[in-house]
């Protein structure tokens, strides 16, 4: 191979060649100006290789060998180029040594695994997690967090957040949040806490910056497990979500299977009374959301949950008929002790945007393509003081079919890198 280039970097670098850059009109940039890259990849765990193998992944056994992908990995990152890299379902074991994920220039300011552990038992196989990296001549970190969902009964699901300050300009911070959402698309009550989690925890971060007189800029970015057309992505953008008018199974936009698990229709629980607080809770009640459910997607200080109310969530044996009213007393009983009904709120409301949609219009194409599913799940929100000026645009999905989806020799996970420079006054 000529100058000493592997088989694997030539196909990293034909991979980022490949795909294009799209930019806003700039507005003349401050002689103080600031500028980063930040990238966010989901490099595909080894270890889900082996255990979803070809039932999840049609593609050759080699496109799917460990020690060739990566160093695809590595080259395609390298050519990207970050001020600050976020990486899900990074796997620390598998990046150790010679194998590390990126060279000496750049430090690993966080990583948060996940916990491993489900129903009380261990799940060594699951020790993946979020990982941030920071270009050591651009950022210094002083401070991180990690962030487990099941510290909240949220899902064995991982984010970290870190806040950096820049090099070249003290006078403001930038707190950066990597987080890998759960995927179950039926578990519409968990991904909303989880949001709603997430973004507290950044705007926490946030505010103790803005109470030490700095000035505060955030990112959040990562893969979210929702498609640009769900509820939940509106949630995300939007800041408030009334669960009531939502089916919990189909809030992520992929991968829908609501037939085999539906709640009974409105006519068959019409002995209840029609107030209207008995309304809202039937039609919560029908979209899915049991007490327990609701617990899980409102819970936090200032909302309640049912255990703290007196709601009691347990059912003796009743009959179906039976059950069904009582689930639906449960719902109506949490509605009257929860403030603002069924609307969820997150701390950031009407405050982030996505910074595909700000440059080009809308998120990408495709962000993962695998045999079950192909869409976008993979985002990076900014808060409004920050100004994106180019985003990296997916590679064409003619040309990622033609080889049978992802990992593919160019590139090496079943998602695919995305990208945004940004530019601070």
């Amino acid at each position: 191979m000529p100058d000493g280039v592997t088989p694997a970097e030539r196909h990293a670098r034909a991979g980022v060649r490949a795909r294009r850059w799209s930019s806003r009109k700039r507005k003349r940039a401050a002689a103080a100006a600031v500028e980063f890259r930040l990238v966010s990849y989901n490099l595909l765990a080894r270890q889900y290789t082996t255990q979803l193998g070809r039932a999840l992944y049609r593609v050759g056994p080699h496109r799917l060998e460990w020690s060739s992908r990566a160093k695809t990995l590595r080259c395609e990152l390298e050519m990207l180029s970050g001020d600050v890299v976020c990486a899900q379902e990074y796997e620390e074991k598998a990046w150790r040594g010679n194998e590390a994920l990126l060279g000496d220039e750049y430090a690993r300011a966080a990583l948060c695994e996940r916990s491993g552990e489900a129903r009380g038992e261990k799940r060594a196989e699951k020790r993946e997690g979020c990982a941030i990296f920071i270009r050591r001549g651009a950022f210094t970190c002083e401070t991180t967090e990690k962030l487990k969902f099941d510290d909240y009964g949220l899902g064995d699901n991982a984010a970290c957040v870190v806040t950096l300050r820049h090099r070249a300009r003290d006078g403001f911070r930038l707190v950066v949040a990597n987080a890998h959402l759960l995927f179950n698309p039926k578990r519409g009550d968990a991904k909303v806490g989880q949001v709603r989690v997430l973004l507290a925890t950044v705007a926490r971060i946030r505010q103790d910056i803005v109470d030490r007189g700095l000035m505060a800029h955030c990112v959040i970015c990562g893969d979210f497990n929702f498609s640009p057309n769900s509820a939940l992505y509106h949630f995300f953008s939007n800041g408030r979500l009334d669960l009531s008018e939502v089916n919990r199974r189909e809030l992520s936009g992929t991968l829908v299977d609501v037939l085999d698990d539906r709640n009974v229709g409105d006519d068959q629980v019409t002995r209840i009374g029609r107030s209207e607080t008995e309304d809202t809770a039937i039609r919560a009640f029908n979209q899915g959301w049991g007490a327990s459910q609701l617990a899980l997607a409102l819970g936090d200080r200032s909302t309640p949950f049912p255990s703290r109310t007196g709601v009691e969530l347990e059912s003796a044996s009743q009959s179906a008929t039976q059950k069904r009213g009582t689930d639906v007393e449960q719902v109506k009983n949490l509605m009257r002790l929860t403030p603002g009904g069924f609307t969820v709120h997150h701390a950031f409301e009407a405050e982030l945007s996505s910074a595909y949609v700000a440059v080009a219009g809308g998120e990408p194409a495709f962000t993962t393509c695998h045999n079950k599913f192909c869409g976008t799940n993979d985002y990076i929100w900014y808060t409004s003081n920050l100004e994106p000026t180019r985003v990296l645009q997916s590679p064409s999905l003619d040309d990622v079919l033609r080889y049978g989806k992802l990992p593919s020799v160019r590139y090496a996970s079943d998602h695919v890198s995305i990208g945004a420079d940004f530019r601070i006054g």
